[in-house]
């Protein structure tokens, strides 16, 4: 029996009614056979979108379809530099287009196009060919930035979440502005979502997951053909539906018949699985206290949520939706405050581990596009979670000499797992793959990719590119299936030029798996760090992939009930490799055992901690500070009063910190400067 790619968590999985994995549901029979070993190539495109494309066409593993996508269709960034050919293309589906912006009012000199489109799989080797594709990139799967929910608590329980000059209850507290949540899970039921009338606060939800309807279908001033958009009157009915239930005190039941009413709602939260991260996150940011008596930090702004997702997954990380979608989430945002003549702050507290980490990632570019199109925009980006995961290495190898990375894959791992490498445009690493046998699997040269199956049972890929379009640099990835056998795997790398006859220096990222995280083997105590070619395991660099970039503010993690306001454990490691912002994160939050509101209740809090939490501090005050500010501001003009106003009362503030940032977020001292812009 033939395999199917689940499309929730992209794992391979028999076709059964749901996902041996995350339990989506699936149940589509298949009878075509796995390919055989195939001979190497070269490689023209990028590495994810090979994997797709050889998963589908060469392994025979459907791609099933989603809310936004159709079976064996893939959903791609491209950036283009003659829109209307794009277009024009057969089989291609535009579903939102970013323009040129540059810098300065004047018209850029080399204008491109930042595309989100949906495609056959079939056809993707050949549209990447055209010559006004400059990048064709596959949509990468989002993960939410949360590190742990703990134990639910009544309303009473008002344990110090937050230092007190964050929480001064200044300004407006976000009166007139927007704030988008791109997340999963939203709790619209939650009386911290509603005035003191019972009405929603939550102006639309567009919940990208489920199947489009006429009834609720976007405008088609926005673009998006897909998912269902709920109106404010929409949930309104709802909150009315369930006030016809007999007993009110039946929380349950009370909340059900909302849900069904709307035809949208949370899963519950239990003590095996988060069920909405959406809604912690919206709580801190925007939550009024009407249920838990606690508010959060822009407690009168108005709410826009996406349910970024392709199905409503029961598990934690495994319903999240693509890169792709996120794009179209941030524009149909913005799209809906401007048509208000609305202020806007937009909070991210999702990722991956994997990129060139220099801000060059085409949604980063996107959102730097349309950062730049207008004032009083910000987009909110967590730092990520990655500290002391042992998911980077740094290093160098001498040209002519070899190092080998160790991969550990566990026996457990039921899923894919996946490495990217990435160093100078200038040098050339050869790549061989050997199994825990100590067998190699074969060499790889720069420019070429190879396929490789274990008796029909497994894909290897390895693809090791030059010149990747937007970040200049090269980069090796390889991709495992779950199949693949579990172990020490090795990656020696064949260092065969190095710029001035010296040494390479590389950055390498292991994919985030929260179902099955392989992590980085450091060197054996005889491979001494002084040797030419050496790699350690490093928690620097180890930012959210799509933190990087030139103008979103970017929130680090502690905990602020702790002497000294301790970090939190696993809160990411800056600097990014961007030249021009290495300085990330740029502040830091509370965002350690934070209470926020529990979904499926009217007043319950779990406690929950990540930098998924410490972004939307950071958000709300942001809605704050735009909604008393004396004049427009712009992206990088919100970014340095943040960092301007943030506390610097330690010593290790007194310069940029690779984890506090330039200090930590001052919600009063903020609001205040935004108020006192001259204009």
């Amino acid at each position: 029996m033939n395999k199917v790619i689940c499309p929730n968590c992209h794992a391979t999985t028999l076709p059964w009614r749901y996902c041996a994995n995350c339990n989506a549901p699936i149940d589509i029979p298949l009878n075509n056979e796995l390919a055989k070993q195939t001979e190497a190539v070269r490689c023209g495109m990028d590495p994810h979108l090979h994997w797709l494309v050889r998963r589908v066409q060469s392994q025979k593993i459907s791609k099933l379809a989603t809310a936004s996508t159709k079976a064996d269709w893939a959903t791609v960034i491209a950036k283009v530099t003659d829109l209307q050919a794009f277009k024009s293309l057969d089989d291609v589906e535009i579903k939102t287009v970013i323009n040129p912006v540059s810098e300065k009012d004047e018209e850029p000199k080399d204008p491109t196009w930042l595309v989100t489109a949906r495609m056959p799989v079939s056809i993707v080797e050949e549209v990447r060919k055209k010559d006004f594709i400059r990048s064709l990139k596959a949509g990468m799967r989002m993960r939410p930035t949360l590190e742990k929910s703990l134990e639910a608590s009544g309303a009473k329980d008002t344990a110090v979440e937050i230092e007190g000059n964050c929480n001064d209850a200044t300004g407006e507290d976000g009166k007139g502005v927007i704030v988008g949540i791109v997340d999963f899970g939203m709790d619209f039921m939650h009386r911290n979502f509603r005035d003191s009338n019972g009405k929603t606060r939550i102006l639309a939800l567009w919940d990208q997951s489920a199947t489009a309807d006429s009834e609720h279908m976007q405008p088609l001033e926005f673009g998006f053909d897909y998912g269902r958009l709920y109106t404010k009157s929409d949930i309104n009915n709802a909150i009315a539906a369930a006030a016809k239930v007999k007993d009110q005190s039946d929380v349950e039941k009370v909340c059900a018949a909302a849900y069904k009413a709307l035809g949208y709602g949370p899963p519950e939260d239990t003590i095996f699985q988060v069920g909405a991260h959406g809604t912690y996150v919206a709580d801190v940011a925007v939550g009024n206290g009407n249920g838990t008596g606690v508010s959060g930090f822009a407690s009168n702004a108005d709410i826009v949520f996406v349910e970024l997702s392709t199905h409503p997954g029961p598990l934690l990380n495994n319903s999240f939706g693509d890169s792709a979608q996120l794009v179209e989430a941030i524009k149909f945002i913005f799209k809906f405050a401007d048509d208000l003549n609305r202020p806007c702050v937009i909070n991210l507290s999702v990722g991956t581990n994997g990129g060139p980490h220099n801000g060059t990632t085409l949604v980063e570019e996107a959102i730097d596009r349309m950062l730049r199109e207008k004032k009083n925009r910000a987009v909110v980006v967590a730092a990520g979670n990655s500290f002391k995961r042992d998911l980077h290495v740094s290093g160098q190898i001498v040209e002519g000499e070899t190092l080998d990375l160790k991969w550990s894959i566990s026996k457990n791992d039921s899923t894919p797992n996946e490495l990217e490498v990435w160093y100078p445009p200038d040098d050339r690493i050869t790549v061989e793959v050997i199994d825990p046998f100590n067998i190699s699997w074969g060499k790889v040269a720069p420019g070429w990719q190879i396929d490789l199956s274990d008796k029909c049972q497994g894909l290897l890929s390895v693809v090791n590119r030059l010149d990747e379009p937007n970040s200049g640099k090269n980069t090796i990835n390889v991709f495992f299936e779950n199949e693949l056998h579990p172990g020490d795997w090795t990656l020696r790398l064949h260092c065969t030029k190095a710029k001035k006859g010296e040494e390479t220096r590389f950055h390498a990222w292991i994919e985030r798996d929260e179902m099955g995280q392989s992590c980085f083997v450091a060197m054996k105590p005889e491979q001494s760090e002084c040797a030419k070619s050496h790699y350690k395991i490093d928690d620097s660099f180890t930012l959210n992939s799509i933190a990087c970039g030139n103008k979103s503010i970017v929130v680090g993690s502690y905990d602020a009930r702790t002497p000294g306001n301790k970090l939190g454990d696993s809160t990411s490691s800056g600097p990014s490799l961007n030249e021009h912002h290495s300085e990330k994160p740029d502040v830091s939050a509370p965002g350690e055992l934070v209470l926020a509101a529990q979904s499926r209740t009217l007043v319950l809090r779990n406690r929950v901690a990540g930098t998924s939490l410490a972004a939307p501090v950071v958000t709300g005050i942001v809605a704050s500070m735009l909604s008393v500010a004396s004049k427009e501001l712009s992206a990088e003009r919100i970014r340095e009063i943040l960092i301007d106003t943030s506390q610097k009362d330690d010593p290790d503030l007194n310069h940029w910190h690779p984890r506090y940032g330039h200090g930590r977020v001052s919600k009063s001292d903020a609001v205040e400067a935004a108020r006192g812009q001259k204009s």
